[in-house]
């Protein structure tokens, strides 16, 4: 193939490429359905569910998203600015507050809800209802509790933050631990549930 055939072959395929357009459209996706977002980058993988009309998602500057954001009616959730979300979920059924310059990892789930009913003959309902297609709203009565997660904070790959829980400025919350209570600013927490290790100072 000669060089001038390669130099217009090449750009062309970077444009029509796949992975490319899919993020182009999920981008646009992404900007109708938030406020906010100056500079934001959606990958490819990232997916942004609103179940509601109700539903509110504000991101701020220079938000990179490589998950999924999911926000159910009369749900709210805030990203601040300089914030890199990876292969991940943030649950918001009631609010969800996520500070400015955070690095959360892959694999890591933020729930401010217990998001399905403690009572098996209603998670019983949820899945005859689902299984013939019907999509009830399993949020109606099932216990929340805001989360809020400072700036400046790292969460580690397959970590869990649950209901009810505020993570201080600066912390840092190791690999697949779950968070169900308050990490105080710039502690390093670990283990199943998350206990304070050391400090991130």
């Amino acid at each position: 193939m000669s060089s001038l055939r390669k130099s217009l072959l090449l750009p062309l395929l970077r444009i029509l490429d796949p992975e490319r357009l899919i993020a182009l459209r999920k981008r646009a996706l992404f900007r109708a359905s938030v406020s906010g977002a100056e500079g934001l980058r959606v990958t490819h993988r990232a997916e942004i569910l609103l179940h509601g009309r109700d539903a509110r998602v504000r991101i701020g500057r220079n938000a990179i998203i490589d998950g999924s954001l999911e926000c159910y009616d009369s749900g709210r959730l805030a990203v601040g600015d300089n914030v890199f979300i990876g292969r991940s979920r943030i649950y918001a059924a009631h609010s969800v507050t996520i500070g400015d310059y955070e690095l959360i990892s892959d694999a890591v789930a933020v729930m401010d809800s217990d998001l399905h009913p403690s009572d098996a003959d209603r998670r019983r309902q949820i899945a005859d209802g689902t299984a013939r297609g019907v999509f009830p709203d399993v949020y109606t009565g099932v216990k929340g509790e805001p989360v809020v997660i400072g700036d400046d904070v790292w969460i580690g790959y397959g970590a869990t933050v649950l209901k009810g829980v505020t993570v201080g400025r600066g912390a840092i919350i190791g690999a697949r631990s779950v968070v169900t209570g308050d990490v105080p600013d710039f502690a390093i927490v670990a283990g199943v549930p998350a206990r304070v290790m050391g400090s991130a100072r």
